[in-house]
Order: C-alpha cells, then structure tokens, then sequence
C-alpha cells in the first residue's frame, strides 16, 4: 500500500473519479470492467464501498490507495461519521472524502476539471458537483429508481447513461440527456480454448453459477435441480450472503454431493471452468426483490461468449436469441426441468453476429 500525493503526477491525461458501490475485487462486475477501460485513456481513480464504520475511521487522515496500473489507482471511500446520524453525516463524510481525493491526485487535475463518473447512489454524491467545473456522470446499471438519491443524482448530472431500454423513461422524466448503452463484451478473453486439467476434473458437463452469491439467489431452486439432476453443479462467486434463512439454504445446497463451490476467482482462473460447462444458470429469487426480474445482460454475454447455452429465470434483453441460445422460464417448473435435462441448442451463426455487435 502507498500513502503519497499527487498520484498521477507528470501526465497530461484528464482525470476519472469513478465511484462504485462494489467493491474492487476478483469478480469483474461493470464498474471494474469501466474503470480498466477508461484507464487506457484517462487516469482513473477507483473509489469502491466504505468498510464497516469504527471509532479509528474518526482519526483517519489518509486514503489507503493500490495501484493496478500507471493509470489507475484504487481506493475505499471513508465513513468518518457513522450512517445512523442521516444526511449530515453523508454531507461531512463526502466534504472529507473529496478533501483527501484532492490531495492524493493534485490540484493540477482537480483545478483542470475532474470528470464524476457515478455508479455509487448511496454516497459520494456531493463531492465534486460542480457542473461549471466538474464534468458530471450518472451510470445506472440495476434499477434503483426508489432509491432515496436516484432522483436528486440523475437531475444533476450532464448524463445519465442506463444500461437497460426499460430504464430510459424513467431517466428522461428527469434528464434530457439520457443515453443507453448496452452491456458489451471483449471476445478476445474467450478465443483461447486451453482448458486446465482441473476445470475439466469439476466442471465438465456442469451447470455452472457465475456471479456473487447473495440474498438475491434462489438456493432452493438449485438445490432441486441439483438433487433431481446427474449433473455437476459449479458455483463460482464471493459469498456476501447476509441473510440467515439464505445463508442456511445455501449450506444445504453445499451439502449435495454434486455441488461444488470454488469461491471466487478471477477471470483468467474461472475461465476454464466457463468454457468446460455445459451451460449457464442464471437463478435469482424473485420473491425477496421483485427488482431482480431487472437484472444486468452482462453475465449472459459473458456465457454466450464462451459459447454456452444459458438457463435464466429472468428477461436477458436479448430477444433474437430466445430460444437459440437463451431459454427463459418464469414458470418454476419449466425452469427445473429443462436444468435436470439441459439437451439445448446454441445457434453459432446468430450468437456470433449479436456479439460483434456489443464486442
């Protein structure tokens, strides 16, 4: 870890402020996906989710900073005061924040004019808002419109950009500049078809889960099809489930022999396993958030990229591919059966010419 100021000394590039609610980490959700690209051309600062308050974050004078290249440089967003206080608390904790970001890159990029790339919508909203010097972006990619700041950040952005069609209404009624962009995807991360010895071992002709493993999963849905399915099924993901009935469901579903959960991995490490499933599950729980019928295209390009049919319980925005590629169930019943027995079809010509598309 490095403690020194002016980070990105010595370059010319303008500067990227890019908050995000998740945290860097082996998983590569959008923001992560966001942050490395906009480092090939701006130098970006990552600022990820505060860590659980403590009385020493009173006392915190410096952001603990890791560099992932020369242009980007990762940090977490402090809590000085704790959330319990309301508003005022985000107010001071935002003013401290943006202090100590304003030393760490230099008044240089911060006189010149920062550009607030904004995935957060819990924090970091009042730092650096000011439209006459600061460029403004607000980047919704899950549907957060009840949420308490979706308002109050879209209105003050110079952009919204929305990764769902089903967004842009909303957005409009409170931005004119809205623009849609659809998750993409870098095809050149699965033309290797390498496949380690051990991906083969556990992965081969599974049902494989990628993603973080959280409240929003629906484990009794996998563990039937597991139990009633020949089938290996792999899990890769951190586990963030919070929830003590979802925790207990998802220690039953380990329970099963042919379960297995490989934690998280980073993308040259799932890789493998990707590419030597049989297809790809996408099982959320519909019934503890109605929002997750709103989920994200992203993990089923990344499945369609690696040549894998896809099981889904939810609308994938990619309607030329339902039922060539993608089979989507909102009936239970129909979802678990065609799981126990996946003798799908995947449509190479059509998948090929949707992925040049978003590539």
């Amino acid at each position: 870890m490095m403690k020194s100021n002016n980070i990105f000394a010595g370059d010319q590039r303008k500067c990227v402020v890019l908050t995000s609610d998740e945290p860097w980490s082996d998983v590569w959700h959008t923001q992560l996906h966001y942050a490395y690209q906009l480092s090939a051309t701006h130098h970006v600062l990552f600022v990820g989710p505060p860590s659980k308050w403590n009385l020493k974050n009173l006392f915190t004078l410096n952001l603990r900073t890791q560099r992932y290249n020369d242009h980007l440089v990762l940090v977490n967003y402090i809590n000085f005061l704790p959330l319990f206080l309301g508003y005022f608390s985000i107010l001071v904790n935002d003013l401290l924040n943006q202090w100590l970001i304003s030393k760490l890159i230099g008044r240089r990029l911060v006189s010149s004019g920062l550009i607030m790339w904004r995935f957060d919508h819990f924090r970091g909203f009042t730092m650096f808002n000011n439209p006459s010097r600061h460029r403004q972006i607000f980047h919704v990619i899950d549907p957060i419109s009840e949420c308490k700041y979706d308002a109050y950040m879209a209105k003050r952005a110079e952009l919204v950009v929305v990764s769902s069609p089903r967004f842009v209404e909303h957005y409009r009624s409170l931005n004119r500049n809205v623009l849609q962009v659809g998750q993409g995807v870098d095809l050149e991360f699965y033309q290797s078809q390498h496949l380690e010895s051990d991906a083969i071992r556990v992965s081969s002709t599974s049902l494989l889960l990628l993603g973080t493993l959280s409240n929003d999963i629906d484990y009794l849905l996998l563990k039937k099809i597991a139990s009633a399915s020949d089938l290996p099924m792999v899990l890769i993901g951190p586990n963030k489930i919070s929830n003590t009935e979802k925790g207990l469901q998802f220690e039953s579903l380990l329970s099963l022999e042919n379960v297995h959960w490989l934690g998280a991995m980073p993308p040259e490490k799932f890789k493998p396993h990707l590419m030597a499933c049989a297809a790809g599950l996408i099982c959320y729980d519909h019934s503890v958030n109605a929002n997750n019928a709103l989920r994200s295209p992203l993990k089923a390009i990344g499945y369609l990229a690696a040549g894998k049919p896809i099981i889904t319980n939810i609308d994938c925005e990619i309607p030329e591919l339902e039922g060539k590629a993608i089979y989507f169930f909102n009936d239970e019943d129909a979802f678990l059966e065609c799981a126990i027995n996946p003798q799908l079809n995947f449509a190479q010509q059509d998948v090929q010419g949707f992925l040049q598309k978003v590539s």
